[in-house]
């Protein structure tokens, strides 16, 4: 983590302002570059030792990144950058986190199906037989 980060911390650390937004932000910046196994940083956490918001951040932080232009590099389909963090569960990012990021991607496909579906015409007979997915 940047000195420029750390210090920012240390002055929302000083700061008399205790509303749940600073509490809620001083998490995401401290802890969203610790990894499940340890091996992240600034603190070198592992497992449940790292805040909840911080392992969310965690998945959320790498997958703007990821999906995101830089100029340093392009971006990565939704479908690459969830691939790629499902393949870092367990070493990055906690495995169950990880699961419902799967569930997630499988609940959009079936809500987008879903919704291709219902922007069809509404047949004019019913059917006794409902459709199926």
């Amino acid at each position: 983590m940047s000195v420029f980060c750390l210090g920012f911390i240390e002055r929302l650390e000083e700061t008399e302002e205790d509303s749940q937004f600073f509490q809620f932000t001083k998490t995401f910046i401290a802890f969203h570059h610790e990894k499940w196994n340890g091996s992240g940083y600034p603190y070198g956490l592992s497992g449940k030792n790292i805040p909840l918001l911080g392992r969310l951040m965690a998945i959320a932080d790498l997958y703007d990144v990821l999906t995101s232009e830089r100029p340093y590099k392009r971006a990565f389909s939704r479908k690459e950058a969830a691939r790629l963090i499902i393949n870092d569960k367990g070493t990055h990012f906690e495995p169950t986190l990880v699961g419902l990021l799967k569930a997630f991607t499988k609940l959009g496909g079936y809500y987008r199906h879903l919704a291709s579906y219902l922007d069809q015409p509404t047949p004019r007979t019913v059917s006794a037989r409902p459709q199926s997915f």
